[in-house]
């Protein structure tokens, strides 16, 4: 029996180290900004569109949001240096409120502590719209079917990553 008493008082602190060891959540102190980077997804990889392409002159104009369980909050756009391959979000913390480039309170309230924090990049790809148009008579009838181009877009989304005040 007291074998197994050893056991537990020597396992104890070695959990309690491993546990301490695993916390990974960047930690925000009062009055200092955090330059968050993100990596944008690839495109044109299997399930995008043919002829995607990044907006913004190629960049995609990545914009920092932070998740929420409803609606995502904007933070305001994110910085690129590489053509857009990569960009940066900074996140600041005041009196322990978190905001970004915008800044918008993130944090809080309903919100808890911490804050999950994303960018999304914009791309567009075209869609061949075809419209029929019919006109006369219906015995004479006359139709003919006009087919043009036009872009839609839609938005790659980074991972997370959680920032919370000290």
């Amino acid at each position: 029996m007291n074998k197994y008493w050893i056991l537990l008082a020597l396992a104890l602190p070695l959990t309690a180290a491993i546990a301490e060891n695993t916390n990974t959540d960047p930690c925000l102190e009062d009055g200092k900004t955090v330059d968050l980077e993100f990596e944008r997804p690839e495109l044109g990889g299997p399930g995008d569109p043919a002829g995607a392409e990044w907006t913004g002159g190629g960049t995609g104009n990545p914009q920092g949001a932070e998740d929420d369980a409803v609606f995502d909050d904007p933070m305001g756009p994110a910085e690129t240096a590489d053509s857009g391959g990569s960009a940066t979000l900074p996140v600041s913390n005041s009196g322990g409120d978190l905001s970004g480039p915008n800044g918008v309170v993130q944090n809080g309230a309903g919100e808890g502590d911490c804050i999950e924090v994303y960018v999304t990049w914009t791309y567009r790809y075209p869609v061949q719209v075809s419209r029929s148009v019919s006109f006369g008579l219906e015995i004479f009838g006359v139709s003919f079917t006009a087919t043009s181009e036009v872009w839609r877009y839609a938005v790659k989304t980074s991972k997370k990553q959680e920032v919370c005040p000290c």
